[in-house]
């Protein structure tokens, strides 16, 4: 797995740095920041919901049930995003938060497992802990202003990312030379 890692430095980097771009963005705009992220989760939900219902059609049996279901509850509820966005953005935010978290405790437990491959193992550990904690300040006061939450969101997503593509950078270091 760990040549795979060196083999593919170029995704951890490519990343991180869409990662830094989008934190530039999101503290130099930031109620933009904010509007853009709702409509594109709206987006995803619908494609998703979407994609769920085409598969609950294309099977059978009880598995096709849930598919079905959570496809329309994905729909509607992107639809609810776009009319509703001031009343659905503090739970879109809140979901924002939740997810910005696990992104962090995944990055960060990453980092660990490259414990004793590499020296630079902290990078991500220390990318995943800020991120992690970007999302928990997003959970706990997801109203404390949406420029605040647009510019902690940057932050890490910064921080984040600069760590994703050194981390990337330097898997790529380790490729043997002659290739």
């Amino acid at each position: 797995m760990f040549s795979f890692l060196s083999y593919s430095w170029w995704l951890p980097f490519l990343s991180g740095i869409v990662a830094v771009l989008f934190g530039i963005l999101a503290i130099v705009m930031p109620g933009a920041t904010i509007s853009v992220l709702l409509m594109l989760f709206a987006v995803f939900l619908i494609a998703q919901g979407i994609g769920l219902l085409w598969s609950g059609f294309k099977t059978s049996g009880p598995g096709s049930i849930a598919l079905l279901a959570t496809g329309i509850v994905l729909i509607v509820l992107g639809i609810w995003t776009i009319v509703a966005t001031e009343s659905a953005a503090e739970l879109l935010v809140t979901l924002m938060g939740v997810w910005a978290l696990a992104i962090g405790i995944a990055t960060a437990i990453g980092g660990i497992g490259l414990r004793g491959r590499s020296e630079q193992w902290i990078l991500p550990l220390i990318g995943g802990i800020v991120m992690s904690l970007a999302g928990l300040l997003v959970i706990i006061k997801p109203w404390t202003g949406v420029a605040a939450i647009a510019i902690t969101i940057g932050v890490g997503s910064i921080l984040w990312g600069a760590l994703l593509a050194v981390s990337g950078w330097y898997l790529r270091s380790m490729l043997p030379r002659d290739r």
